[in-house]
């Protein structure tokens, strides 16, 4: 399984590129993270932002969870739409080949 976020206001890596890197793992279960600045109430995340402490906290406790087994990729919590700042992204379906 693989977990791939992708942000919306990354210029290194904008929904061509990062379809583009999924391609090379052809045999991944992949779900895909669409994650908006404004989700997490920033202005700006771009290409490294997502490693700065705070707003991104919520991101990386997904990672540390999916990584420690604790929770499969494709679980989603059950109150998601009551707690935004906790979960503040969307998945979407990766593109098929």
């Amino acid at each position: 399984p693989m977990l791939h976020y992708e942000i919306s206001d990354d210029p290194w890596a904008p929904p061509h590129a990062a379809a583009a890197l999924r391609a090379w793992y052809s045999r991944a279960t992949v779900t895909v993270r669409a994650v908006r600045p404004e989700a997490l109430g920033l202005t700006r995340i771009g290409h490294f932002g997502f490693f700065r402490a705070g707003p991104t906290d919520a991101l990386w406790r997904e990672i540390a969870e999916t990584v420690s087994g604790a929770r499969p990729v494709h679980a989603r919590p059950a109150d998601e739409k009551k707690a935004p700042s906790v979960y503040p992204f969307a998945a979407s379906t990766p593109p098929t080949r």
